[in-house]
């Protein structure tokens, strides 16, 4: 950890293209509980089950949206979660950089925006 915090680290968020139920695998309880937090989060907000579509997503045969829709939804909530992981472990960005999808969760993340108004964003 001393050698990190010397040094200045930028994160990038990505957009669309990632799949995130390859990973869900290496989140530890903790990471799994808050995702379900979050997906409780984001079924409230915009009505997307996304607990289903990560974990069930073979259960969902009539998605009300396309699946990149939900993937903007995944990649948004995930790296929100992995990011406030870094952060309550002392590892902190001097800088953050998104692409397409990538930016709407840098506002997050740098509390430009709050996670509820980056997912209103998804709409646009």
């Amino acid at each position: 950890m001393k050698k990190v915090s010397n040094k200045k680290l930028a994160f990038l968020f990505q957009g669309v293209g990632a799949n995130y139920q390859d990973f869900l695998d290496k989140f530890d309880e903790s990471q799994l509980d808050t995702l379900k937090q979050y997906c409780f989060t984001v079924n409230k907000e915009i009505g997307i089950d996304l607990f289903t579509y990560l974990f069930h997503s073979q259960a969902m045969e009539q998605m009300e949206y396309d699946k990149m829709f939900y993937d903007w939804i995944t990649i948004y909530t995930c790296d929100y979660i992995v990011y406030q992981q870094y952060v309550d472990s002392g590892i902190c960005p001097a800088v953050m950089v998104g692409y397409s999808m990538g930016l709407i969760t840098a506002m997050a993340c740098g509390k430009s925006i709050s996670l509820v108004a980056g997912l209103a964003r998804c709409f646009v």
